[in-house]
């Protein structure tokens, strides 16, 4: 197989549960060690992620991840960013998150979304200085261990959106720890096609799902140890939301015409 011309992108986002009266305080703050021990896989391998958080106000570590280099992006919920939000909820909920993360010097361009379809009151995130949206796909149902292996993989790129915007889809959820196989089978297809001709990946983890389940930790270390390999060697760039946003925005050079005519004389 020949190397491609142009490395293949890699993108991976991680969300930071909102805190939820539900869950007792054991167990949030398990979800919160989860979220850092990733953090602390991701830096070990110099990979650098976008990290969704509900507010900068409610997570303590967002300095500390954006200093090593991670984006933080606003984790917004369908309760009032989804289609159904009316524009007033939508601008109300969204406004003071940013500020305040501004505030912290955070300044935020990527909105962070489950898998629901964005409000079309899209202006509004550009008013604020948002520039790229995360979307997720549909959870997969369950199926056992062997079926996932073989599931295909989806088919996506980062497109852009109205007024400026752009779109940077999740190829892969990894919920579970049989999750791992297909991402990692995603990383390698866009090693192997390179951005020219498509290899594109963005995987979107979640923490806590994942940790919940045995063997999980040591799984997706494996993945990003070998994330690592390809990029070292050339083959895949990692890039977050906001710098995938910023290269697809960027206008192609074009290049000028040249006369036969002239270069015959």
């Amino acid at each position: 197989m020949s190397q491609p011309t142009q490395p293949g992108r890699l993108v991976i986002s991680l969300d930071v549960p909102p805190v939820s009266l539900d869950l007792k305080v054991s167990r949030e703050r398990a979800n919160r060690q989860n979220v850092e021990t990733i953090v602390q896989l991701l830096n070990q391998r110099r990979l650098r992620a976008t990290i969704g958080v509900p507010d900068p106000e409610s997570v303590p570590e967002v300095a500390d991840w954006a200093a090593a280099g991670h984006e933080i992006a606003l984790l917004a919920p369908s309760s009032w960013a989804s289609a159904a939000a009316p524009r007033p909820k939508f601008s109300k909920e969204l406004a003071p998150r940013l500020l305040r993360a501004n505030a912290k010097g955070l300044f935020v361009t990527t909105l962070a979304l489950g898998a629901f379809r964005l409000n079309p009151n899209t202006d509004l995130l550009v008013k604020h200085g948002v520039k790229s949206v995360r979307s997720l796909p549909a959870k997969s149902p369950a199926r056992g261990p062997i079926a996932r292996f073989f599931q295909k993989p989806i088919l996506a790129q980062p497109k852009s959106l109205r007024f400026g915007l752009c779109d940077v889809p999740a190829t892969a959820r990894v919920e579970r720890s049989s999750d791992v196989g297909l991402a990692w089978r995603q990383v390698d297809a866009a090693a192997q096609a390179g951005f020219a001709q498509g290899g594109f990946a963005h995987l979107a983890i979640d923490a806590a799902a994942l940790f919940a389940q045995r063997g999980a930790a040591r799984r997706l270390e494996g993945l990003l140890r070998h994330a690592e390999r390809l990029i070292g060697s050339g083959l895949l760039v990692a890039e977050t939301c906001r710098s995938c946003a910023a290269r697809v925005r960027r206008p192609v050079q074009a290049v000028p015409a040249r006369s036969i005519l002239r270069i015959a004389a």
